[in-house]
């Protein structure tokens, strides 16, 4: 029975952090494309104040459950296990790429205070769209693991 709660936990949690990366990806990214820079600016300090704590929550409670799920499990000779265990090192991948790709993007957009070149605005349009691609594959790589663990358990 516990397992089935943080089973579940870990599923409705994961789906919600890669739901919210699909949806910057898919939505925001491609709304952005036509901006001014000072609006992409804006758009991204928004998102990004908000995606930032999104993640955390998210990710840090979903992997917990998923953690707790391996220790009320603890079966290593079933698929369920090692599917949930590859999803939380992809789950950390996805928080790897959050700190090293995105929040410097972030940073960047954060301290400018000049006016800046087209280029500028296309190289900080760029990274966003790097640094989003790879935190969606991971977050939805990491649900979609969760997801078949608990059809294969």
């Amino acid at each position: 029975m516990a397992v089935d709660v943080f089973r579940g936990l870990n599923l409705f949690l994961g789906g919600v952090l890669a739901g919210g990366m699909l949806f910057e990806l898919l939505v925001v990214l491609p709304a952005s494309r036509p901006m001014a820079f000072g609006e992409l600016v804006q758009m991204h300090r928004h998102t990004a104040h908000r995606s930032l704590p999104f993640t955390l929550a998210n990710g840090v409670a979903s992997g917990l459950a998923a953690i707790v799920v391996l220790i009320l499990e603890h079966d290593f000779g079933h698929a369920s296990a090692w599917l949930t265990l590859i999803g939380i090192v992809v789950l950390l991948c996805g928080a790897a790429s959050t700190v090293t790709l995105y929040l410097p993007v972030f940073q960047t957009t954060d301290r400018l205070t000049v006016e800046v070149t087209p280029e500028l605005a296309a190289d900080v349009q760029a990274r966003w769209s790097r640094a989003q691609l790879v935190r969606t594959t991971f977050y939805a790589g990491a649900f979609a693991l969760f997801v078949v663990a608990a059809v294969t358990f």
